[in-house]
């Protein structure tokens, strides 16, 4: 609920664009993750009478799960965008070991007709403008 409160403050732009909203309920999701879900599950626990040992470490153990989960999931995250990080450096060293050579291709293909120019330059186009190049 608090999150669909924050995306409707967003939306009716009560919240500035300063602040990015996917970071904000990020951060509520680690909250209520890493926080308000431990302390709920022992609050439930605590009054209720427990006389076996293993009882009482249930909640314990609850809590643990879902610290460890939240800990392991932020930390894959962290991981995944590394990945995505190291995948776009790889593409974009690519692109610079080959730019010359595709470039000479759209060039020398110029005048074949049926499209096929326009086309490859147009391809060409994109593949600059993705790596952030200015083609002329």
């Amino acid at each position: 609920m608090l999150g669909k409160g924050v995306r409707v403050l967003w939306e009716r732009k009560h919240i500035s664009d300063s602040v990015s909203v996917e970071v904000i309920l990020k951060r509520i999701n680690q909250l209520v993750l890493l926080g308000i879900n431990p302390l709920i599950i022992l609050g439930a626990f605590w009054f209720v009478k427990l006389d076996s040992m293993k009882l009482a470490l249930l909640p314990m153990l609850g809590v643990l799960t879902l610290v460890l989960g939240g800990i392991l999931a932020i930390s894959i995250s962290k991981f995944q965008k590394l990945d995505r990080g190291i995948r776009a450096a790889k593409d974009q060293a690519l692109y610079n070991l080959y730019r010359d050579r595709l470039k000479a291709i759209v060039v020398d293909t110029d005048g074949i007709g049926w499209g096929f120019h326009d086309q490859l330059d147009g391809m060409f186009f994109e593949i600059a403008q993705e790596f952030g190049e200015d083609v002329d």
